[in-house]
């Protein structure tokens, strides 16, 4: 990708899309459609550089672009124009600093049993963890936007982080994804380019990739050993090293 034809293209649509031109002249009006198509072409071949990239590579990479542009400084304010002053925090009140991203819970149901997929005990699982490409969704024709059922990495629908007990996770704009833990099933919210609105899929486990990587084994509460690609859901009981079992048990 030409980045620095890309960057000159997003500064030309910023000028474009202004209140004023320079002069005070008012601009053109801007085909928006136009705008539109050439900033879904750009994130196409983003997303194509960074496809290629290991799942803890891409992550490092996006965390530090999320990382810069919460510390790049604001654009200039237009030639005299006044800036609004920012409150101070009343002594009475402090402010409270704001939460880590993992620490939000949007699902008031929650799972345990799961800190096997926790390989760094950081209390979430994520592209830092061992086994975190084993994780997958499962988009129904709807969501995925096909003509049948799809299963993709957790990764290629926007899900970045996982909480361990299954009540949230941050998606690929580093804000809160929604779960909800159903008695045949955990949903997560999903991003899935061109649809508007909350989309959700199935989490869903690759027990065949787990079993090649050494990783755990998923059974049936009587004892039915699973492959393929299994739903996580309440009851399913996974099998570590040395056959140690432990039930996924929510509430």
């Amino acid at each position: 990708m030409n980045w620095t034809r890309a960057v000159a293209w997003i500064v030309g649509a910023g000028a474009v899309l202004g209140v004023t031109a320079a002069g005070g002249q008012e601009p053109p009006a801007p085909d928006v459609a136009a705008l539109a198509s050439q900033i879904e072409a750009l994130e196409q071949q983003i997303e194509a550089l960074l496809q290629p990239l290991p799942l803890a590579v891409r992550s490092a990479v996006e965390a530090e672009l999320a990382r810069r542009r919460s510390t790049s400084p604001a654009a200039d304010p237009p030639a005299g124009a006044q800036s609004e002053p920012v409150p101070e925090p009343s002594a009475a009140e402090p402010a409270s600093p704001s939460p880590r991203p993992e620490a939000i819970a949007t699902s008031p149901r929650g799972c345990s049993g799961l800190d096997i997929f926790d390989t760094n005990d950081d209390g979430l699982i994520t592209g830092t963890d061992r086994l975190w490409r084993h994780f997958h969704v499962a988009l129904d024709a709807e969501t995925g936007g096909g003509a049948a059922a799809e299963t993709r990495s957790a990764f290629e629908v926007g899900v970045r982080q996982i909480r361990l007990d299954l009540r949230g996770t941050i998606n690929d704009r580093g804000g809160p994804g929604r779960m909800e833990v159903e008695p045949t099933r955990v949903l997560v919210e999903v991003t899935v380019k061109r649809r508007r609105g909350a989309q959700f899929g199935t989490l869903v486990l690759d027990a065949d990739g787990l079993a090649r990587s050494g990783g755990p084994r998923l059974r049936l509460p009587d004892g039915a050993v699973l492959d393929g690609m299994v739903v996580l859901r309440p009851g399913l009981v996974i099998v570590g090293e040395g056959g140690t079992a432990v039930t996924v048990t929510c509430n």
